[in-house]
């Protein structure tokens, strides 16, 4: 019984600060950024390279039964020297997440901004239904968004970007759709 837990535990955690949910669709609040910024200084001290791991959980042991909670925050540097915040957050129902998962992974500047943005959800291991959902901030601010939806296993898939829908089989592109 105590391996039991102490995998529980390890998988759970693997050492570093527990990962701390917030809304990844849209930018950081002041307190993240500054707990961001104070675990990435931390970080730094202990000699954690690039790609530095700051949060994380992941409860693997009871997703292989029943539900499957993992979350990350990374921080890298980009090519001005400045931190990178990529949070990543996944939750997931069923034996081995087989029921539904969802997953979102964004990347926030230095001043707490969002600049992008992707996000995936299944039903039935992927091969029923699939979501996807991606965006980014244009060199002039504003928001792009990409969208699709693909059923059975992608072999029927339906995209939309800047209002226009399109769909097609087997894929994108495909010879059999129609778009707007």
């Amino acid at each position: 019984m105590l391996a039991v837990v102490v995998l529980v535990v390890a998988g759970c955690t693997g050492g570093m600060g527990p990962y701390r949910s917030i809304d990844l669709g849209k930018d950081l609040d002041a307190a993240t950024l500054a707990r961001y910024q104070s675990e990435a200084q931390q970080a730094s001290a202990a000699g954690m390279g690039h790609m530095a791991v700051l949060e994380h959980t992941n409860w693997w042991p009871l997703g292989i039964l029943a539900y499957w909670r993992q979350g990350t925050v990374r921080v890298m540097h980009g090519p001005d020297g400045q931190p990178v915040y990529m949070v990543s957050a996944t939750d997931g129902y069923g034996p081995l997440s087989l029921f539904w998962v969802d997953g979102t992974d964004a990347m926030f500047g230095a001043d707490g901004r969002r600049f992008s943005l992707m996000e995936m959800s299944s039903v039935l291991g992927c091969h029923f239904l699939m979501f996807h959902k991606m965006g980014g901030l244009s060199p002039e601010g504003q928001w792009l968004q990409h969208s699709s939806t693909n059923l059975f296993c992608h072999m029927i898939n339906f995209n939309t970007m800047h209002g226009q829908t399109s769909w097609s089989l087997f894929t994108t592109p495909g010879p059999v759709g129609a778009g707007r």
